[in-house]
């Protein structure tokens, strides 16, 4: 069976529920302008288009910022093994790209892609949050308090990074950083003034860069 679905807008993952409730072989996607490039074509003027990705690699490109499938639109696909075909509905005659479980390393232009790295993908305006302090190091209930800020004025975090001995905790948001920063200095302004914190430092308009293979 083939489900040929028109997306009528990026990232919604309602059409795949079909295709899997009908337990499709294919399911298309049409859009009218080229999709899965190995990077943005604004940025990287480089830029190749994918033939083949597996759905590891399309899940990882979806959640740092390419703009093509939500995240949630893999699952399902993988749990049946079902194709993904990407095309551009006003070039017909080119392949488009392939979503399946077990890609071939080559891109539309016959460029060989046999590299660890498959493509990169960006999220920008990004800000990030780094909370510092030697007086953090084996202090339990740290990272639950920080987190909870994050919670309760409930943004996501993106990504996140801690040292060892919890010495420092850094992670990223994409909004409400301002509010977040105001409550993590009222949630830990005796161990700033006592010195067991060094600082809640915050750095704006970060990008992210991932590296997919």
């Amino acid at each position: 069976m083939l489900a040929e679905l028109n997306q009528g807008k990026d990232r919604n993952p309602a059409e795949t529920v079909i295709s899997t409730g009908f337990i499709a072989h294919t399911s298309k996607y049409f859009y009218n302008f080229e999709k899965r490039w190995n990077a943005d074509p604004k940025k990287v003027s480089e830029a190749v288009i994918l033939r083949t990705l597996s759905y590891q690699e399309a899940w990882e490109m979806s959640y740092f910022g390419e703009n093509v499938l939500h995240p949630r639109t893999i699952i399902p696909v993988m749990k049946y093994n079902i194709l993904i075909l990407i095309r551009n509905v006003f070039n017909l005659s080119a392949p488009g790209t392939i979503i399946c479980q077990q890609p071939i390393d080559e891109n539309l232009n016959g460029r060989n892609l046999e590299a660890v790295v498959k493509a990169f993908a960006t999220i920008d305006n990004l800000a990030l949050v780094n909370v510092e302090g030697t007086g953090m190091a084996g202090v339990p209930g740290t990272s639950n308090a920080i987190f909870s800020v994050v919670k309760e004025v409930g943004t996501n975090v993106i990504m996140m990074s801690q040292a060892s001995s919890k010495h420092s905790v850094c992670f990223v948001v994409l909004e409400k950083v301002g509010a977040v920063s105001e409550i993590l200095q009222s949630r830990f302004r005796e161990a700033l003034s006592a010195g067991r914190l060094s600082k809640v430092e915050v750095i704006r308009h970060c990008s992210i860069l991932a590296a997919v293979g």
